[in-house]
Order: structure tokens, then C-alpha cells, then sequence
């Protein structure tokens, strides 16, 4: 077996999300860093694994670098600014509508189950107005035709404008169970509904995602 490569604390970070599945999108919304900068740790560790494609890293790195130790943590809480482009990011848009999945890491591994309770706080500012938004857990996986909401939806901030901070929290119960524990069959999900085709950008001082029971 080759020598397991010298890798620094976020490069084994990165690894470790990649492994878990997390697309290079989701892994720069989580760490609060820009996408060019994860993409520049994952040509890194492309050299230093001796790999051409993401395929052989994962091929490769899992037997030499894998940590099964480490758990997930129990909460996803950002501390610093976080930018979501839904134009770059979302999986479906329309000149009204406005849709982002993301995968915290409290479910790189947890699957979500019906009866279980979460909280979200978040803080963010918009670029424009809109007219509400719209929170909710999610199964994204191909085994739940790709898009399957797990608890009601909760309405959020009717009437917003842009360039105003808007502080708030939303509860969900889940009614529903994600069909498995793999990080696309376990997503936070946000709806924005705008009068523009303008895109929306949010930009998150607080995002903390928390099971409560």
C-alpha cells in the first residue's frame, strides 16, 4: 500500500466531506469559503494522491485516508459571512421563483426520521426584494424521484427588502423519513418568490441548522 499523503487540516477536511459525498458546492457553502477555493485544495490533493479524476481519488484516498472516527457534528453553525447564488447553485429556477438545496453537515451521516425536531436560526441580507420565503427538509436523492419534502413548509419574512438584515428561526417536525442516510437523501431546502428575474443572492452572518430532539 503507498504511504499515506502528508495532507494539512483542510485539505483532510475536504476529503473527508468528498468521501461523505458532498458535491464542491455544498462544501464551500458549509466552510464558508468561495467554490475557486475548494476547487484549489481538490487539485492539491489530485497531486498529492498521484490522480487524474475525482473517481480515483475517492478510489484511492478511502483506504488510506478515511476516518471513520470522526462524526459529524451535531449542528451546522456558520460564524462568518456565507453566499448563496441561487442562479450558480439551485437545481430548478423560473423568473419568479427561486430554489437552493443544501446539505449541512449534521446530515453528512444522520438521516433524517419522522417525529424528529430541528431548528434553523439564520441572519442574512438580500440584493433584492422578495416576496417570501420558504424553509424546509428535503429528500433529493434518486430514490425519492430527486425531490421529496420531509416536513411542512414554513413561510418566512413576507414582504423583505433588499440590503436589510432579517434575523429569524424556523422549527420543523419531519413527517416523513429520508429514504437513506446519504447526504443527498438529507437537505435544508429554500424557496424565494420575487416579482424580478433579477437573481437572488443571500449573504448569511448566522445560518445554525440544530436537532432538538
Amino acid at each position: 500500500m503507498d504511504a499515506k499523503p502528508d495532507l494539512t487540516p483542510r485539505e483532510q477536511e475536504i476529503l473527508n466531506m468528498m468521501l461523505k459525498g458532498v458535491s464542491l458546492k455544498e462544501i464551500a457553502f458549509n466552510l464558508g469559503v468561495s467554490y475557486s477555493t475548494v476547487d484549489f485544495h481538490r487539485k492539491n490533493l489530485y497531486q498529492k494522491f498521484g490522480v487524474q479524476s475525482m473517481q480515483e481519488l475517492l478510489v484511492k484516498s478511502h483506504s488510506q485516508t478515511a476516518s471513520p472516527e470522526i462524526m459529524p457534528p451535531e449542528m451546522a453553525t456558520v460564524e462568518k459571512p456565507l453566499v448563496i447564488d441561487f442562479y450558480d447553485n439551485s437545481f430548478y429556477n423560473s423568473e419568479t421563483i427561486w430554489q437552493y438545496k443544501i446539505t449541512p453537515p449534521i446530515f453528512y451521516s444522520n438521516k433524517i426520521t419522522a417525529g424528529e425536531r430541528y431548528t434553523f436560526s439564520y441572519s442574512f441580507k438580500s440584493n433584492i426584494n422578495f416576496n417570501f420565503l420558504d424553509l424546509t427538509l428535503v429528500d433529493g436523492s434518486p430514490e425519492a424521484n430527486f425531490f421529496t419534502v420531509l416536513c411542512p413548509p414554513t413561510r418566512q419574512l413576507n414582504n423583505s427588502k433588499a440590503n436589510t438584515e432579517y434575523k429569524n428561526s424556523a422549527t420543523f417536525i419531519a413527517v416523513k423519513s429520508a429514504s437513506s442516510a446519504k447526504p443527498e437523501a438529507n437537505g435544508l431546502y429554500l424557496e424565494i418568490n420575487s416579482d424580478k428575474s433579477i437573481v437572488p443572492t443571500l449573504v448569511f452572518t448566522e445560518f445554525e441548522l440544530m436537532k432538538i430532539n
